[in-house]
């Protein structure tokens, strides 16, 4: 709670300083946000059906916040992008959706694909192995 309590006005006054704007920073933070606080709710409902880890939650804020912001700064990035070519501000906002957000879906699909694969292994095959405690440089002789 600490932690996300310094980073998200930091981040807010460093997303500030890049786009000059509080309402272009505050998208992707608030995209960042929602991610987080959606991922818990899931994690909540995880939670009472089976074990979660513990460290379920510092990662899920992380990868919300982080995955949310740069998400963001994409799509806040093309859109101004679009109004520099000249588009009215629906057109612009069709074309970033329709460049960006596509993007956005494939880099969400290969995140959550990578994160799947740590349903493969059992949660102890990170765990040391009970039969051998001792480091292997202490074993030999």
């Amino acid at each position: 709670m600490r932690a996300e309590s310094v980073v998200l006005p930091g981040t807010l006054i460093l997303l500030v300083f890049v786009f000059g704007s509080v309402v272009a920073a505050s998208l992707p933070l608030l995209i960042g946000v929602l991610a987080v606080a959606g991922t818990m709710l899931v994690l909540s409902a995880l939670g009472s059906v089976t074990d979660v880890s513990v460290f379920a939650l510092n990662l899920t804020t992380a990868l919300g916040l982080g995955l949310g912001i740069d998400y963001g700064l994409l799509i806040v990035s093309r859109f101004r992008e679009e109004l520099a070519l000249g588009y009215r501000p629906r057109n612009a906002a069709i074309r970033t959706v329709r460049t960006a957000g596509h993007t956005i879906v494939f880099s969400a699909a290969t995140v959550s694909a990578a994160l799947a694969t740590l349903l493969v292994f059992p949660r102890t095959s990170c765990a040391p192995s009970p039969t051998r405690a001792s480091p292997w440089w202490r074993s030999r002789r």
